[in-house]
């Protein structure tokens, strides 16, 4: 994220592709379409570098974070996460949607600790201060 946009209400796309880089290509092309981008920084990389992202937070902090999963993505919920993060308290504060599915959805929900392969997605939301002493209740709206 480059500096001068930081603390901006943005929309970030992560992904991760694991079949040829061609049809990843074709499968970006409906995302990029959709604005020019701030920054991209997708390229092939092994899995745990996707994460790298993860490593400019290591300064202290706190969260208060509810996750739920979802079957529909419908334009009311999408309205009212975009609302909530026009009104966070903070601007490190995230609404995190996870498309689930594909090979993941193909291994049985009790198969691994991980039951719940046939939703849809994920969807976590994040609240992010520096100042352990605010009151959390700040950030849980």
């Amino acid at each position: 994220m480059p500096s001068e946009r930081v603390g901006e209400l943005v929309f970030s796309i992560f992904v991760c592709w694991t079949g040829s880089i061609e049809d990843g290509e074709r499968a970006l092309a409906p995302p990029r379409a959709l604005a020019t981008p701030i920054t991209e920084a997708v390229s092939a990389m092994p899995y745990p570098a996707i994460y790298d992202f993860t490593a400019q937070q290591a300064e202290p902090h706190a969260a208060s974070i509810r996750m739920m999963f979802a079957d529909d993505l419908s334009d009311a919920a999408l309205n009212a996460a975009l609302a909530a993060m026009e009104r966070a308290a903070s601007p490190y504060s995230i609404v995190h949607f996870r498309g689930l599915g594909g090979a993941m959805a193909r291994v049985g929900n009790d198969a691994t600790a991980f039951a719940h392969r046939d939703r849809r997605y994920f969807v976590a939301i994040i609240g992010i201060w520096l100042d352990a002493a605010e009151d959390a209740a700040l950030h849980e709206g």
